[in-house]
């Protein structure tokens, strides 16, 4: 069995079960680093109170906007990483993006995530 707790993102990859008739187990995860991926696009998201919704501006890494999406957290969730597939976005940053959404609708506040 492989060191988890000391393994790479590459390591765990390698020991993903391609079958899923294995017995369950818990992983114990700690101090997980974060790998910065070439998308480009960082994104700005905001609750909008007037309409009960959120905004999320893609931006470029020079700070220009690049396209805005408004609705509820999940529609914007969904279009905007549709919209980002042409990107080189990881899974972390699209992970990371749906719950800074979800974020900003349960605030229902004053919100802005940059």
């Amino acid at each position: 069995m492989t060191d988890l707790k000391n393994s790479t993102i590459d390591e765990l990859y390698a020991v993903k079960p391609t079958s899923y008739n294995l017995p369950w187990e818990l992983k114990e995860v700690s101090d997980v680093a974060w790998i910065k991926d070439d998308a480009g696009v960082y994104v700005i998201i905001s609750w909008r109170p007037i309409t009960q919704d959120v905004r999320l501006d893609v931006m470029s890494d020079n700070h220009d906007p690049v396209v805005s999406f408004a609705g509820s957290a999940g529609d914007v969730r969904k279009a905007a990483l549709q919209w980002l597939g042409d990107y080189n976005l990881s899974i972390e940053h699209a992970a990371y993006i749906g719950q800074e959404l979800e974020r900003a609708a349960w605030c229902e506040a004053v919100y802005v995530q940059e």
